[in-house]
């Protein structure tokens, strides 16, 4: 955190806030988690909040059919993102804390295949969306009119792998301040999508989507330039195969979870779409974006952890336990408190909507309970990557999604539609938080920290 602001916020704070403040100050974990939290706060929410404008103003502009449509072409980009990620952004998070100082060649080798192969992975991942529009909108979605929408944002997922992976960069590197300028200044360009939205409908709207990915993608590319160039990091490409190996012990279960859980929510909206409609797949994908609002802020939290856990993970102190147990408390209290509001707003947001978005209520507040238990999952997961145990990651969510899934088509056949979607997603949540902590208590993950 800036020293000036640090001063301001001690100077008006409470006299009683002072000994704790100066604890964390004296606390080199300390002043760094909380150093890095501020940033993402800022970030997430900032950034967050102008997607939220952003998508409120083109749910009106488009209309509930209409903006339906556009949330399954969101929602269909977003899954093949992950696909095209390939967990390497995790990836290069935590090898950058785990070797920056200790073996600068290795880390350049495997920050130059993380890229090759994101972007590589994210051509392939493009042809295979642009080969298959025609299938994902005449017979999974049902939705033929959307096809063009779905070449057009096949273009784009190279150059977004890409810029992932150049943001894990940052928060591996806790340069956490420049995280947030890039989510900030390139939000601001989503406005696009309302412009373009009401002068030529659906397609408009991506077209504007797709302009601030590729201004994303641009921005984090010459904001991460800078940082190597301070750091006197080269990102080498020539030699990185000879770390293939971190791909698959590293990337490969993690791009599997994310991908996992992907193929969950596309099945999903995939049914929800055949059995109710796109004006369903509307109501969901707007509880689903505050969600993501809400979760924003708890899981870019425990990216500012995994740099903090990976450092710590093979030295026997109290240090690791004590920073997990501070994120856990952190996560549900910040998220109780965000899902709170939410819920006493609930219908002064339903009506920024406009009309026919009435049936969202249940659905938003529903989607709110879920994210105070996805946000403790989060955690848990970055305690498993950062301990080696990424397979073990993959199994729980293997189970929530299988979970999600069932359930899911259960609700949805019984006529409970987006409502249904979210209760299956909570009741798998829950499933896959207590199969977490019983692990890490079973295997003794923390063994190297008795538990206070």
């Amino acid at each position: 955190m800036p020293l000036q602001l640090t001063k301001i916020i001690y100077k008006c704070s409470p006299k009683a806030l002072h000994p704790f403040y100066d604890r964390i100050e004296a606390s080199d974990i300390g002043s760094r988690f909380v150093g890095g939290v501020f940033w993402v706060l800022i970030g997430s929410v900032l950034s967050r909040l102008l997607f939220l404008i952003c998508f409120i103003l083109l749910a009106r502009v488009l209309g509930k059919e209409s903006y339906g449509e556009f949330g399954i072409i969101r929602t269909t980009l977003l899954s093949f993102l992950v696909f095209s990620n390939m967990g390497l952004s995790l990836t290069v998070t935590k090898c950058y804390a785990q070797y920056k100082g200790n073996d600068n060649v290795k880390l350049c080798k495997i920050i130059g295949l993380c890229r090759l192969f994101s972007f590589f992975v994210g051509i392939v991942a493009g042809i295979v969306l642009f080969l298959g529009s025609s299938y994902f909108a005449n017979r999974f979605y049902e939705a033929p009119g959307i096809i063009s929408e779905f070449k057009l944002i096949a273009f784009i997922l190279p150059f977004i792998a890409i810029a992932e992976v150049n943001m894990g960069l940052l928060a591996g590197s806790e340069s956490f301040r420049s995280q947030t300028l890039v989510r900030i200044v390139s939000s601001v360009m989503l406005f696009l999508s309302v412009y373009f939205g009401d002068k030529f409908g659906v397609s408009g709207g991506v077209l504007g989507l797709c302009s601030y990915y590729l201004f994303y993608s641009m921005l984090a590319y010459f904001v991460v330039k800078r940082k190597c160039r301070i750091n006197i990091i080269k990102p080498i490409y020539v030699k990185s195969f000879d770390e293939i190996s971190v791909i698959f012990n590293s990337s490969l279960p993690i791009a599997l979870t994310t991908i996992l859980i992907n193929v969950g929510m596309l099945i999903c909206i995939g049914l929800l779409s055949r059995n109710n409609g796109s004006a369903s797949v509307a109501i969901f994908d707007i509880a689903n974006q505050w969600k993501t609002f809400v979760f924003f802020i708890p899981m870019n939290i425990s990216f500012v952890l995994l740099p903090m856990f990976s450092s710590l993970a093979n030295k026997r102190n109290g240090k690791f336990y004590k920073l997990y147990k501070l994120n856990i408390l952190f996560n549900f209290f910040i998220t109780s408190f965000v899902v709170l509001i939410i819920y006493f707003l609930s219908p002064f947001i339903v009506n920024l909507y406009g009309a026919g978005y009435e049936q969202m209520l249940a659905p938003l507040l529903l989607f709110c309970v879920v994210i105070i238990f996805d946000s403790l999952v989060s955690v848990n997961a970055k305690v498993f990557i950062s301990r080696n145990r990424v397979w073990l990651n993959f199994w729980t969510a293997f189970v929530e999604v299988a979970i999600l899934v069932v359930l899911s088509h259960y609700f949805i056949m019984n006529g409970n539609g987006a409502t249904g979607i979210i209760i299956a997603f909570l009741i798998a949540v829950i499933l896959r938080l207590c199969i977490q902590f019983i692990l890490l208590y079973k295997l003794s993950i923390m063994k190297e920290v008795p538990l206070e």
